[in-house]
């Protein structure tokens, strides 16, 4: 009885329900949320949404089913069966069924995060792949001409403290920070680089800074 009242006069106090409970409000879609008073009580529209893109139309197909089954919410994820081009746009081919990209303006959209781990291969080390899949993989003579779109790309709608994550072969990790030391020193950092003890790739940290 004694929790009980004091539950009941922080409500009078106009205290949150979320506070008093210490879970997220089913109506909210944050049901599943812990919460205390010392963390502000997230709200449904200030959730993330997350847009993926792959010329890949099946890869595209299998993120919206893997998405299905895991329970996320389709109003937070839009799948686009898209090219970015090496001048930085991104043209769209296809939405996939219950996407609409007309809600996404990519000439004006910005966004607090960009992660990709685009093809980074050499193209004279792609002799043994099929026809079909070389043309999707083709990452240049050096690996990195997806890579340089991408960071074209994020010069224009990486917000500022912004975070970029690629991950690519260690062994083009210099000539990436060369990259961009030559185009965007004075945009973007290399703040970290996060090295995957099971393979021969890392994953590079790039932030916007304000200028």
């Amino acid at each position: 009885m004694e929790k009980l009242q004091v539950l009941c006069d922080n409500r009078l106090k106009k205290a949150p329900l979320e506070y008093i409970t210490g879970e997220g409000d089913e109506s909210r879609d944050v049901k599943s949320i812990r919460l205390s008073q010392t963390i502000f009580i997230p709200e449904s529209q200030t959730e993330i949404k997350v847009v993926a893109i792959d010329t890949n139309l099946v890869a595209c197909e299998l993120t919206r089913h893997n998405a299905q089954k895991l329970g996320i919410d389709p109003t937070k994820l839009a799948v686009l069966h898209a090219t970015l081009q090496d001048d930085g746009v991104i043209e769209v081919q296809q939405n996939l069924p219950g996407d609409d990209e007309s809600t996404i303006d990519f000439e004006s959209e910005q966004f607090d995060f960009i992660v990709s781990n685009p093809p980074c291969t050499p193209y004279s080390q792609l002799a043994d792949w099929r026809k079909e899949n070389k043309n999707i993989r083709d990452a240049g003579e050096d690996g990195l001409r997806v890579v340089r779109a991408i960071l074209l790309n994020a010069s224009t709608h990486l917000k500022v403290h912004g975070v970029l994550l690629l991950e690519i072969f260690a062994a083009q990790t210099k000539l990436v920070e060369s990259i961009i030391e030559e185009n965007y020193a004075s945009q973007f950092k290399l703040n970290h680089v996060y090295v995957d003890l099971k393979s021969d790739k890392e994953i590079l940290e790039i932030i916007n800074r304000p200028e």
